[in-house]
């Protein structure tokens, strides 16, 4: 560059004391690019909620714990789903998945999120107007979307690649790092190799019961940016809070999983969780495939089943009880279709007989079983020796097949082909 300026070429000590006099944000730029710039010194908008509920940042993040199965031994990192209310900064709610999380994960930690808790130490609730999240294919799928509609949730998508966007989630999962994650034995950074790390990795099942002991220090601790501890600003703005669930049974029909299942069997349909269900107008399905509502991992809840786009009814585990109403059901639409067999042998019998006509090929003659059957349709014209009805004289062949003065083909001679014999000397 200087050498095309006309300029004498810089050294490199040159180059370093003007990389160190630049400012950091277009040292950033020129040495990592501008999407690291943007992720370090961007401008990004700041959201400030007056109310709680009002927003809600969701995320999905991987522990950097190493846990172990109790059932067979297995050493893995967990992942965990967290959502926070960008007013009170308190945390609803934590799920803890083994493997990553999918669509009916998001759905059951949703609904445990808006319901109420029974734990005292958990009060915070709600439905929020907004859920702001990133772009991730579990959170932008058809299922949430569903969700959203039936509770009037508006779905925020932030920009790709920009995690500071979502400042408030990002710096709850520092603080779940450096508070909590980081003071557990089988923490990542320390055992990074497998073996010394199962030797004090700590049970899958605990992770919720130290995570809930956490949280409540948590929500007692001063927030900085609030000026309060979220506990405090949940309490103070609670009779003025937006979304407040009253009518659990709409929460738990509007976070369901739709979905297609094979045909209708006459035991019912089998769910994800061996159980058989049914339903009475099952009866008349049986063979066709149904689409069911039903909750995400077969949690408590109504299963309602939709047939070409209507509603057939509720589904039940299939018990003594509905069994016996589904044979009741099965039992009168049989008898309904005897029924209506019977009517119709009775409109047959009354009906006047059809007459059954036959055609002799060998005679060419037309021969009437039934005698009152000429009344009905006049019977085809016998053919006789002279003219029949077009002019056509018609004369009856001999024994032979042939008529008089007719002579069978002779038949053709076949004829002889002389094969090719090569002269020879």
């Amino acid at each position: 560059m200087c050498a095309a300026n006309g300029f004498r070429s810089a050294d490199r000590k040159t180059l370093k004391r003007l990389l160190e006099r630049l400012p950091t944000d277009l040292r950033t730029m020129i040495l990592r690019g501008t999407q690291e710039w943007f992720l370090k010194h961007g401008l990004v908008g700041r959201l400030e909620e007056e109310l709680p509920n009002q927003r809600w940042q969701m995320d999905i993040s991987e522990v950097p714990i190493w846990a172990l199965c109790v059932e067979t031994g297995e050493l893995f990192k967990p992942w965990k789903i967290v959502v926070v209310d960008a007013c009170t900064r308190c945390v609803p709610d934590v799920l803890y998945c083994r493997n990553i999380p999918d669509s009916e994960d998001v759905l059951q930690f949703l609904r445990g999120a808006f319901l109420p808790k029974n734990d005292p130490d958990r009060p915070f609730f709600g439905v929020p107007r907004v859920l702001q999240m990133d772009n991730d294919p579990r959170f932008t799928g058809s299922a949430l979307e569903r969700m959203a509609l039936a509770l009037e949730i508006t779905l925020d998508f932030i920009p790709r690649a920009c995690p500071s966007a979502d400042g408030k989630i990002e710096r709850i999962f520092e603080t779940f790092n450096e508070r909590l994650y980081s003071h557990l034995a089988g923490y990542a950074s320390r055992f990074a190799a497998k073996g010394s790390a199962k030797k004090r990795a700590i049970p899958f099942p605990l992770f919720p019961r130290i995570t809930r002991k956490f949280m409540l220090e948590y929500h007692l601790s001063i927030h900085t940016s609030i000026h309060a501890s979220p506990w405090e600003r949940f309490h103070e703005l609670l009779e003025h809070a937006v979304g407040l669930v009253w009518d659990p049974g709409e929460v738990i029909g509007g976070t369901r999983v739709l979905a297609s299942l094979p045909v209708v069997g006459r035991d019912g349909i089998a769910m994800p969780n061996g159980q058989l269900y049914t339903t009475p107008e099952f009866a008349t399905l049986v063979g066709e495939t149904v689409d069911v509502l039903r909750p995400p991992h077969m949690m408590d809840g109504p299963v309602d089943a939709f047939y070409a786009g209507r509603h057939v009814g509720t589904l039940e585990p299939n018990d003594p009880l509905i069994a016996a109403a589904v044979a009741d059901a099965r039992r009168a639409r049989m008898l309904s279709l005897l029924e209506m067999r019977e009517l119709l042998l009775e409109g047959l019998r009354e009906s006047p007989p059809i007459p059954d006509y036959s055609v002799d090929t060998k005679a060419e003659r037309v021969r009437i079983k039934d005698g009152d059957a000429s009344s009905m349709q006049k019977p085809l014209p016998v053919p006789v020796d002279g003219e029949n009805e077009r002019g056509v004289t018609h004369v009856p062949p001999d024994g032979d097949g042939f008529h008089d003065g007719e002579k069978a083909p002779a038949a053709k001679k076949r004829r002889r082909v002389k094969k090719f014999k090569p002269h020879t000397k």
